[in-house]
């Protein structure tokens, strides 16, 4: 859980997490 300070200023935190796995 390394996204915790970007989930606060990003909406779609999963999102960007999934994005972040597939790459």
């Amino acid at each position: 859980m390394m996204w915790k300070g970007r989930e606060e200023r990003s909406t779609l935190s999963t999102q960007d997490l999934l994005t972040q796995c597939h790459r």
